[in-house]
């Protein structure tokens, strides 16, 4: 399928520091530049979230994941190569040059090398990190297909990306591990 379109469309949003809404390897998602705090602030009043709860980190590869976090043990890196379910790690400490709005309080941060291959071409033509969260009110469940998606979200943001809105698949939310004492995987959600 050709989303060029689309990636066009939310690469012109994303570079006037806007919010987007578009499907990603698990679920329905508002995205955002990561070093834009006031899209990002955006995305936190869409959802009704609170600022402490933080936000998915989505990179195109493991060479943009490199810019952004230090000690990546090699047992993580094999994981996130080939791990068969989306997979976001959560990183204690990410380089200097990472935003410190999107640090959780304990200065980690949750980053997902995404292998779906929209999101791929949509990060790697922004040439930069995107923020990304489930596009739903805080504390509803998430959305399983775009006709879930509240209508309140919808009108809010300033792009919906066409491809993927017929589709009907659930997708499996990602596994989550965490990165402990520079070295130990614990797994948070499998």
């Amino acid at each position: 399928m050709n989303f060029q379109p689309d990636v066009d469309l939310l690469l012109a949003v994303l570079r006037r520091e806007g919010v987007i809404l578009y499907p990603t390897e698990t679920v329905w998602g508002l995205g955002a530049d990561i070093f834009s705090q006031q899209a990002c602030e955006r995305i936190l009043q869409i959802k009704n979230r609170p600022a402490e709860k933080k936000f998915v980190i989505l990179v195109d590869s493991f060479a943009m994941l490199q810019n952004y976090v230090e000690n990546i043990p090699q047992k993580a890196a094999l994981m996130i190569e080939h791990y068969e379910r989306p997979l976001t790690v959560i990183y204690s400490r990410p380089k200097p040059n990472f935003p410190a709005y999107l640090l959780s309080p304990d200065g980690s941060v949750a980053i997902r090398v995404t292998k779906d291959d929209f999101c791929a071409q949509l990060i790697k033509s922004f040439g930069l990190p995107i923020v990304s969260t489930s596009a739903n009110l805080s504390g509803e469940p998430f959305p399983s297909c775009f006709a879930d998606i509240p209508d309140v979200i919808v009108q809010q943001v300033d792009a919906v990306a066409n491809y993927r809105k017929k589709d009907k698949n659930v997708y499996p939310p990602s596994t989550i591990i965490k990165i402990e004492d520079g070295k130990d995987l614990i797994f948070i959600r499998k």
